[in-house]
């Protein structure tokens, strides 16, 4: 199970997404850094996984949750999942607009 848990880590590595908005406009997307970070989660390296798209690990979270409710049906799920929705937006764009600024401020 681990040597296949390996082996699709190592293809993903080797199959990730160029970002079409940052080759149009030379400035990194709201979703750059996505897929590095997922294999940073993958691999064990959470804190890593953290600091390169601090969105991903609340999403999966919150992803989990939804397949939880949907199974489950929690009295407030449905209120939780929308908090929960409006939470992981806040953060990616709070940390997109950082990104953003450490872009311009270093050129």
């Amino acid at each position: 199970m681990l040597i296949l848990w390996t082996s699709a880590v190592h293809w993903l590595e080797q199959h990730q997404l160029p970002c079409p908005f940052k080759a149009w406009f030379y400035l990194p997307c709201p979703g750059c850094g996505f897929q590095r970070s997922l294999l940073a989660f993958m691999k064990g390296e959470w804190l890593l996984s953290f600091e390169m798209y601090p969105g991903l690990i609340p999403l999966l979270g919150l992803l989990l949750f939804v397949l939880l409710h949907i199974r489950k049906q929690f009295t407030t799920g449905a209120s939780w999942i929308q908090s929960g929705y409006l939470f992981v937006t806040a953060l990616i764009l709070l940390s997109y607009v950082t990104r953003i600024f450490h872009h311009f401020q270093n050129t």
